[in-house]
């Protein structure tokens, strides 16, 4: 069976005129499934749903985990909706529910969520959507992989019993920060957060006032080739803090 081809548009994309500023993803047999799903998106929802707003970004990405274009796309947008369609769930409906509620980017702007970016992450619509679809009468909800703690979180603020497990010692301290500030009324929660502007403002006017370690400057650009892997405010801060 021939192959079948979506393209997205980059506006970075190194091509000239701007309108061949596209990649044009190739789906084999065997992904013709998540083809089905992804060919009616424009290329905008499908940046969004590979997590990456830059073609830069993108081989950057591509680069790092030693992978084409092509594959690093087809690999992310499995990562993606694999959450959102369940597979070999025998008489299970699917998920009726736009697929970008299963990114993080989607649950931007969201209570808590911004707190710390994590790509694999997703929204607490999503979590909602999946709970409606197949156990709308669950009081109880265990996740294994919480990550930065989307689903126990959800659980807990719809009155529900959330328990979760989490491997990663960062994750598990950014997700009980989460819940106990949840715990908080307004007037505390006011006043932790001027705390932490105060905390945040000390910290940068200390920073600003260290020499970077040219060291570490060098060693990063030597390691990265010149490659843009951090923001220039991440690097210029890491540099001094380290």
């Amino acid at each position: 069976m021939k192959q079948l081809f979506k393209s997205i548009y980059f506006q970075d994309y190194p091509a000239k005129p701007s309108a061949h500023r596209h990649i044009r993803l190739a789906f084999g047999d065997n992904e013709r499934s998540l083809y089905n799903k992804i060919q009616n998106l424009s290329s905008e929802e499908l940046r969004r749903l590979l997590g990456m707003e830059s073609y830069e970004e993108l081989a950057e990405h591509a680069r790092s985990n030693a992978l084409s274009i092509n594959r690093a796309c087809i690999s992310l947008l499995h990562r993606t909706l694999g959450r959102t369609i369940p597979l070999d769930m025998g008489d299970i409906p699917a998920l009726e529910s736009d697929p970008l509620i299963a990114t993080y980017r989607n649950g931007h702007g969201e209570h808590l969520h911004s707190w710390f970016p994590l790509l694999e992450g997703y929204s607490s619509r999503f979590v909602k959507a999946v709970m409606q679809t197949y156990v709308p009468k669950a009081r109880k909800i265990f996740d294994p992989f919480a990550g930065t703690g989307s689903t126990p979180l959800t659980v807990a603020s719809m009155g529900l019993i959330g328990y979760y497990c989490e491997i990663n010692p960062v994750l598990q301290f950014v997700t009980e920060t989460k819940y106990r500030t949840m715990q908080l009324n307004d007037k505390m929660r006011k006043e932790l957060a001027e705390k932490v502007q105060d905390i945040a403002f000390t910290i940068g006017f200390q920073l600003g006032n260290q020499n970077p370690d040219e060291h570490i400057r060098e060693t990063y650009s030597s390691t990265f080739n010149g490659s843009k892997f951090f923001d220039s405010d991440v690097v210029r801060f890491s540099v001094r803090c380290l």
